[in-house]
């Protein structure tokens, strides 16, 4: 049996501090962190690659009957260095069945675990075959198709008891996710067919729309065989980011009634990241209560590439941890600009967090989980804001959050006086918003309404396609419309290109917008209309007064544009460095040309701009 979880990554509809570095969720205290590794444009898709960290590394399961710390995952926080910084993962629980001499397997808990830490779960459960009528009343199936994420994040899942799974995000891109502890082939494909696939295997290659390699990777993950991820840098040589593990002894001593204790046990830690200019993070780690050297493998610091430190206590709570679902009691984060201070309890599902900030300036935030429903700022009192969610009537700080959330109501309140203001937000079951209400300030209630944004939806387009704005229409408080937008989508042919590589045909939606209508007065609108190739990219943008630009795509595998030919016979001509992504020149309409110039060891950052006079701009 798996307990609940602490939440990852950045949740929607979540409340967030800290940062640059480091963020902190309000509501359960954990810590994210994102380490850039490589970030290149793309053809429909850009390539990113990012290492995340979540410092909440410890939940509850029953094991033999007893509830046991367990860490929540192999990698001790942070994301596998494979094809899951890129896809995530998709995870399930396999229950073995027996009834009137039939066995079965029922799989259910499908969650996707995105590249950002955060857990997506979809309801449902498939059976590995139908059992007899007197065991199970026939409402559950082999598979289930089209199954929307329950925390309005908009992804959606198909899957069956293979077991196997595949899951789409609103628009349109189709995720194919390794199975939880599986290293086999992944890749994401846009509406229009661009590819970015990674190889199966441990340690992966990423080849990205423009059919280049984005990124390879080698290393067990160990203290003698660190993971590198290396890439091509502007000097045609390899550049790589080494992560290197530290050989820990792993326990806790939480001393939380009933449960047990895990470790001793050695276990692989990162202890530092390598960047290509041979600046580093570094990390160490909380040591456990009673047993030093042993370590509980939650955060203590990080120290930045730049040199400077964040370094975490914990306390309250036992042992500096929330017994009923392994949340930090209090977490006390240290910057170089002073001491922030989160102190988080728990009622049942009535959250509290008190935030000091390094002027003793006291933040009070009310949670149900990790849904806010009240924020105070106080020390002195400047601002209360009221969160409800559902419809639910203000203060809410006792109202249960059920899933999908469908309407997010916040009431601000200015100091001690009485004068409030009112906005209510609406969403769809993909968690796309419909509607955006403001009011007024008023005394003692919210005042008149001044602004309605209504957006309705494209329910015509298929391919998993849901994000696609058919309307959308601003009013005034009194109901009449100041401005509206129009979107028609695939309305023409694409054009077929050639030699175009990681691209597939596309039959059915692409979601493409062709054409743009403004309403101006009356009914009376300026339309722009849109020609797309079979890659997505423009082919010709007609403006509202029928002037039209033509682009061509020559380099790269037809990924960005070299020639835009605009009216009255102008044109302008590009140039771009395949392997970066990057425009290295550009010619305008009297043939002047400014050059970039990417000289940078190990990043792709511009190190010199030439501009026609010409000019040379020098950057370190």
């Amino acid at each position: 049996m798996i307990l609940a979880q602490p939440a990852t990554g950045l949740p929607a509809f979540g409340s967030f501090s800290g940062g640059p570095a480091d963020i902190v969720n309000d509501a359960n205290l954990n810590v994210h962190l994102d380490v850039p590794v490589i970030s290149k444009a793309g053809r429909g898709m850009p390539f990113v690659y990012n290492l995340s960290y979540d410092s909440s590394v410890w939940y509850q399961t029953t094991v033999n009957s007893n509830l046991t710390w367990t860490p929540a995952s192999s990698n001790w926080g942070w994301k596998a260095v494979t094809a899951v910084a890129l896809t995530g993962y998709v995870s399930y629980s396999a229950s073995p069945q027996t009834c009137m001499g039939s066995n079965w397997t029922m799989y259910a808990g499908w969650t996707y675990h995105d590249p950002y830490g955060i857990s997506h779960y979809f309801p449902g459960i498939v059976l590995s075959s139908q059992p007899p009528a007197l065991c199970n009343p026939n409402q559950y199936g082999y598979s289930l198709s089209s199954v929307v994420a329950v925390d309005g994040s908009g992804y959606i899942m198909s899957f069956s008891a293979q077991p196997s799974a595949s899951v789409a995000s609103p628009n349109g891109t189709q995720i194919t996710a390794p199975l939880s502890g599986q290293t086999t082939a992944g890749s994401l494909q846009d509406s229009n067919g661009n590819l970015i696939s990674i190889s199966s295997g441990s340690t992966p290659t990423f080849t990205d729309t423009l059919g280049t390699t984005a990124l390879t990777t080698s290393g067990s993950g160990t203290p003698a065989s660190p993971t590198v991820l290396t890439y091509t840098n502007p000097l045609a040589g390899n550049s790589s980011y080494t992560v290197h593990y530290t050989a820990y002894t792993v326990q806790t001593a939480f001393g939380c009634s009933g449960v047990v204790e895990y470790g001793a046990q050695t276990q692989n830690l990162v202890g530092s990241i390598t960047l290509p200019d041979s600046t580093t993070y570094s990390f160490t780690y909380e040591t456990t209560p009673g047993h030093s050297p042993n370590v509980t493998g939650r955060i203590a610091s990080i120290i930045l590439p730049t040199g400077g430190t964040i370094s975490y206590s914990y306390s309250g709570g036992s042992n500096g941890i929330t017994c009923a679902d392994g949340t930090t009691a209090t977490l006390k984060r240290t910057t170089p600009d002073g001491a922030w201070t989160y102190a988080h309890t728990e009622s049942g599902s009535a959250w509290t967090t008190t935030i000091t900030d390094p002027a003793s300036n006291v933040t009070t935030a009310y949670f149900q989980t990790i849904y806010e429903t009240q924020r105070t700022v106080a020390s002195p009192a400047l601002k209360t804001t009221n969160t409800c969610y559902n419809g639910a009537a203000s203060p809410c700080n006792s109202t249960a959050v059920t899933l999908p959330i469908t309407q997010v109501s916040r009431i601000t309140t200015l100091g001690t006086s009485t004068r409030q203001s009112k906005t209510v937000a609406f969403y769809n079951s993909y968690g796309l918003p419909t509607e955006l209400d403001e009011y007024d300030y008023g005394s003692g209630a919210p005042g008149s309404l001044t602004r309605k944004t209504v957006t309705v939806y494209n329910t015509s387009l298929g391919n998993g396609i849901v994000d696609r704005p058919s309307t959308v229409t601003v009013y005034n408080g009194g109901g009449t419309t100041i401005a509206q937008t129009t979107y028609s989508y695939d309305q023409t042919s694409v054009v077929a290109t050639s030699g175009t590589p990681q691209h597939v045909g596309i039959t059915g939606s692409r979601g493409n917008a062709t054409t743009v209508s403004r309403l101006v007065a009356g009914s009376t609108t300026l339309n722009q209309t849109f020609t797309y190739f079979d890659t997505g990219n423009v082919q010709t943008a007609t403006d509202v007064n029928s002037a039209q630009t033509t682009y061509a795509y020559g380099n790269c595998g037809n990924s960005f544009a070299t020639t835009a030919t605009l009216p009255l016979s102008l044109s302008r001509t590009y140039a771009w460095n395949c392997t970066g992504g990057v425009m290295t020149s550009a010619t305008d309409e009297n043939s002047k040309t400014t050059t970039t110039t990417f000289g940078d060891a190990n990043y792709w950052r511009p190190t010199a701009v030439q501009d026609p006079m010409p000019a040379t701009t020098s950057l370190a």
